[in-house]
């Protein structure tokens, strides 16, 4: 599979400070998660194909996400999202399910079944619940990773491990390849596992895709790499958004995650750009009167 996620931030908020790792290679990575997590609004977009045999199918998914300030308290814990998967078509897009927390239930709309189901995330009530803390974030975001379907779950996840919720700031991106040690590369072995040598290497090539990474002012750190046999390899391509990566004052940014599973014979590129852009109307809205009545419900959790 061969995607791209394109994430833009719509506005900034005010968030509780973290304890900054220190660790340098962490703190890269924590760094450059950290400047998502302080946007209230993202965009994010998932293109391409997902590939198995001979058999391509086109992605498209597009996710909104929005926190804001729950209408009854004035405190910043209402949580929401909007998800549509598309199937690309000669004639443009069709949207084949949506995925929508209006703050309190999340809504999947299952576009070719006439099939919705909704769970609840958020709480009811003209007051804050008294052993209420932090924000329905959390909550919506285990949940959204449960019902989203296939690859667009990748969207999901990113959007969970970015955590723009206002509690968790710790780090997520090891759970990508769990027990892969973090490499950069001044730690890669060069060439890849064929000696015990550690050096500064100028390139070093995913022994899956054949892509070639080069050393220059961007950063980046890889899991799975050190291994020419390895299943899986994940890269993590970073810059620093000040332009200088030497001035001491380095705030780094995510521009790509690339995922690569040989088994599965998949290529998945995320790439995150910060740019501005425009939630549509209605979204972050379930579908209401006639257009709600089409659809059969299926489940209802709590």
């Amino acid at each position: 599979m061969r995607a791209t996620l394109l994430l833009s931030a719509l506005g900034l908020a005010t968030l509780a400070a973290a304890q900054r790792p220190t660790e340098i290679h962490d703190a890269a990575i924590w760094d450059a998660y950290q400047n998502f997590r302080t946007n209230d609004t993202m965009k994010f977009e998932m293109t391409g194909t997902d590939s198995f045999g001979t058999l391509s199918n086109p992605i498209h998914v597009v996710m909104y996400y929005r926190l804001s300030n729950d209408p009854r308290t004035n405190k910043q814990t209402r949580a929401e999202v909007d998800l549509g998967i598309f199937t690309p078509t000669k004639t443009g897009d069709v949207l084949t399910m949506r995925i929508v927390g209006d703050g309190t239930t999340l809504y999947r709309y299952d576009m070719t079944r006439r099939e919705v189901s909704t769970t609840t995330y958020g709480y009811y009530g003209d007051h804050e619940p008294a052993n209420y803390a932090g924000s329905d974030a959390p909550k919506m975001f285990s949940q959204l990773r449960a019902v989203t379907p296939g690859v667009a779950n990748y969207v999901a996840r990113l959007l969970s491990e970015v955590d723009p919720s206002g509690i968790n700031y710790s780090a997520h991106y090891s759970d990508w390849m769990p027990g892969r040690s973090r490499l950069f590369f001044d730690e890669v072995p060069v060439p890849i596992r064929t000696t015990s040598a550690v050096l500064q290497a100028e390139t070093v090539t995913d022994p899956i895709t054949g892509r070639v990474y080069v050393r220059g002012d961007d950063q980046y750190v890889f899991f799975g790499m050190d291994r020419s046999d390895t299943d899986r390899t994940v890269a993590f391509h970073m810059v620093d958004s000040d332009g200088d990566p030497n001035n001491g004052t380095e705030v780094w940014e995510v521009q790509t995650v690339n995922v690569a599973i040989r088994s599965a014979n998949r290529l998945l590129d995320l790439t995150l750009t910060p740019t501005p852009a425009t939630i549509p109307a209605g979204a972050f809205q379930p579908y209401a009167g006639a257009m709600g009545a089409s659809f059969r419900p299926v489940s209802r959790g709590s």
